[in-house]
């Protein structure tokens, strides 16, 4: 039978898997913002990923996956802590505005598209601070912005809270967008979690709203960017943005929070021994 033995014949060994299970069980896969970013950048559905590292300010505007690197309008702050030690954040400017802007214009696919961001608000006021935006006074498209103290999201002429914030929490948040041209309505989730909560949990929130998203638009991250010029700053620290082909599912994002959040997976050792043999079948004794 598939892994059994005497335990009267060898209660050290027995002991020994026991003890072998359970330390399997207790350790953390080991994850970050890098494994995050090894992860993102080598998938075919990412479409930019912007992570604001590097050791000039070059590097910190390319665009990680594809060409599409990001330029300056008016003053940011660089080399900001990022959410862990091993990535770096930046901060948009206030008065003026200070925003980073995609070279080009993102192509997001009608069908789905996916935009996935970790930030830090500083500022709880009705002031609207976009985080990732852009809007050609036809298509709107804010996949992530801070309003009087909630985080929201908008598409066409809709809009909804995807839940309230606290300053200097650092949020993970992916907003997916997909239109339906024959309702003329966007459907819209937003998945949200406090990063800076002991137990970092992924929430869902949905909705739908009339007209459709951006599509083939630059894209103003730190700030709106709106009819060709920065407005409306986001008060806070943005660390990283991923824009996706596609509608990413919620198990998909579920397993980049983890990496992000270094929150513990099941060793996959662990699991194919209880998989295959049971637990109680590893150490069955024989009468």
């Amino acid at each position: 039978m598939c892994c059994s033995w005497n335990v009267r014949k060898s209660p050290f060994l027995a002991w020994s898997v026991i003890s072998a299970l359970g330390f399997l069980a207790v350790s953390p896969a080991v994850a970050d913002m890098v494994d995050y970013h090894d992860y993102v950048q080598g998938l075919s559905q990412t479409l930019a990923q912007y992570d604001f590292d590097g050791a000039t300010d070059a590097e910190r505007l390319e665009d990680k996956k594809g060409t599409n690197d990001l330029t300056q309008s008016g003053t940011v702050t660089y080399r900001v802590a990022g959410y862990d030690a091993t990535s770096e954040a930046f901060t948009p400017g206030i008065t003026p505005i200070g925003t980073l802007l995609t070279s080009s214009s993102i192509i997001l696919p009608p069908s789905g598209a996916t935009c996935e961001m970790v930030f830090r608000p500083d500022d709880i006021s009705g002031t609207a601070g976009y985080i990732v935006a852009a809007y050609d006074l036809s298509n709107r498209s804010y996949l992530a912005l801070t309003q009087s103290g909630n985080l929201t999201a908008r598409a066409g002429t809709g809009s909804f809270s995807a839940g309230a914030y606290s300053t200097d929490h650092w949020y993970y948040m992916a907003t997916t967008m997909s239109y339906d041209s024959g309702s003329n309505t966007t459907a819209v989730t937003v998945y949200l979690a406090d990063l800076s909560s002991e137990t970092p949990t992924l929430a869902a929130h949905s909705g739908t709203m009339p007209g459709t998203f951006s599509i083939d638009l630059p894209y103003g991250i730190g700030a709106l960017w709106y009819n060709s010029a920065p407005q409306w700053s986001f008060h806070g620290d943005i660390d990283e943005v991923t824009f996706y082909s596609g509608v990413m599912g919620e198990a998909f994002l579920q397993k980049n929070l983890n990496r992000i959040a270094n929150i513990p997976e099941p060793s996959s050792v662990l699991l194919a021994l209880l998989g295959v043999c049971g637990f109680g079948m590893v150490v069955r004794r024989y009468r």
